[in-house]
């Protein structure tokens, strides 16, 4: 069916192929499903200047997936990415106005990749566990949620950025000293700063428990459908195809200061990003490798991690107990770590 229904599609002939899918007797895999329309939007895209705007196209993946027409975008378009830069709550509230014209064009739907660093990153977070709280809902999403999820944001951010985190961050000089005297690394105390974050910005946007850390962020939308994605868990790599309105995947990004290499924190691992896993960088300007869970190593594309990961590695200020975006236990005086907090999923 696959091999006859793309012919025709190539060729133009869009009503012979709908008849091809129509008349087939047994459904694919949902695997096979994805790369057939995959294949079907690649075709699309060459023969068509403006494949979405054309109503065959559309009858003919309405034939393949009934109740799942969305799915021709996401086949045509392909993955869509959005990434907020740092620079401070300047860029902070930059990427609020960035967020709030998507929403009224109605394009946040479409987002499978949120990457945010620095400043980027507490905005990026906090719209994120915003949009998972309303996902969590049965109520069917639309254009005005993501308007009403962002302005909610933007007035939660107003409000957390008016106290004085500067006060409740900075130590008294006598402080100070004492920490430089028990050789602690640096003035600032991060776990500090981290309670300030989760009070004031990340704790008002999760509906269902006061605080999570990043490996629990993990959840299935309320309206998932298992008959129509397949069965089995949701999976944002093998689900987000069929889906009107996409679970982007978040990640933050930071340095490991002792190497000047990127890392990465999302839900399901933390590590240097999948790119750098080559023999050549490895050997040559070293690399800490990544974080996943242990007990699905052998089911998961990336790389197995050991028992004590060189995760350890990263700078003291990303190891700390309370931080809930970091998952790891690290000592405060070495900064080796020395457990992961709970297992990770693993989604490649």
């Amino acid at each position: 069916m696959a091999s006859r229904a793309e012919a025709r599609f190539g060729l133009g002939r869009y009503a012979e192929a709908r008849d091809v899918i129509a008349r087939a007797s047994m459904r694919p895999e949902p695997w096979h499903l994805q790369t057939f329309v995959e294949q079907l939007g690649t075709l699309a895209r060459l023969r068509e200047p403006k494949p979405l705007s054309n109503p065959d196209i559309h009858a003919v993946f309405e034939a393949l997936l009934a109740g799942a027409s969305q799915a021709v975008r996401s086949a045509v378009a392909g993955k869509v990415g959005l990434a907020l830069s740092g620079g401070g709550f300047r860029a902070s509230f930059y990427h609020l106005g960035v967020l709030a014209r998507l929403a009224e064009l109605d394009a946040l739907r479409h987002i499978e990749v949120l990457s945010c660093v620095s400043g980027g990153s507490i905005v990026g977070a906090s719209y994120w566990l915003a949009l998972r709280a309303r996902m969590l809902e049965p109520k069917p999403m639309q254009r005005e949620d993501y308007v009403r999820i962002v302005r909610d944001v933007i007035e939660r951010f107003e409000k957390a950025v008016a106290t004085n985190l500067h006060e409740a961050i900075q130590p008294s000089k006598v402080h100070a000293v004492w920490r430089l005297l028990r050789n602690n690394k640096g003035v600032l105390n991060p776990e500090d700063a981290a309670a300030q974050l989760q009070k004031h910005f990340y704790g008002p946007l999760m509906s269902d428990r006061p605080s999570l850390y990043m490996h629990e962020l993990h959840f299935t939308p309320a309206d998932h459908d298992p008959a129509l994605a397949g069965p089995g868990d949701f999976h944002p790599t093998r689900h987000n195809w069929v889906r009107a309105h996409k679970v982007p995947a978040l990640v933050l990004n930071a340095t490991t200061v002792n190497t000047a290499h990127a890392w990465q924190f999302t839900t399901t691992w933390m590590g240097e990003s999948p790119g750098r896993f080559t023999k050549r960088r490895t050997a040559f300007r070293g690399s800490s490798g990544r974080v996943t869970n242990p007990t699905r190593a052998g089911k998961s594309s990336l790389p197995a991690p050991s028992p004590r990961p060189r995760a350890c590695q990263a700078s003291s200020l990303l190891c700390s107990s309370k931080v809930r975006i970091q998952g790891l236990t690290c000592s405060s005086s070495t900064a080796a770590c020395t457990t992961i907090r709970a297992p990770f999923r693993c989604w490649p």
